[in-house]
């Protein structure tokens, strides 16, 4: 008897806790996709430069060939990071520069 009674809840919970998740992912898909883009970017260029190294060497390969575009990225980052902070100076958000962009409605 308890082992359905389980199997029932289980059966029950399983929807909610699927929509939950769903519903998590979508609330949160801005970040998830800006977290993707940059890592696509990083690898992809990490993957282009280690075709060209000898098998035997590719851990200094890799941190030689990844120092350039990983410090681009720092850069870049820590740039739109003042300039977004310079225009904004209350957001704690990129959300909070967007509605100071916009305006008040």
């Amino acid at each position: 008897m308890l082992g359905r009674l389980k199997g029932y809840l289980a059966r029950r919970r399983s929807p909610r806790m699927i929509l939950s998740a769903i519903l998590f992912l979508t609330a949160l898909a801005e970040v998830v996709l800006a977290e993707a883009l940059l890592d696509a970017l990083l690898i992809s260029a990490l993957n282009k430069r280690l075709h060209k190294l000898q098998p035997q060497w590719w851990l200094e390969g890799t941190m030689r060939q990844t120092i350039a575009p990983v410090l681009c990225a720092v850069v870049l980052l820590m740039a739109g990071g003042y300039l977004l902070q310079d225009y904004a100076p209350e957001a704690s958000s990129i959300g909070t520069v967007w509605r100071h962009w916009r305006g008040p409605r």
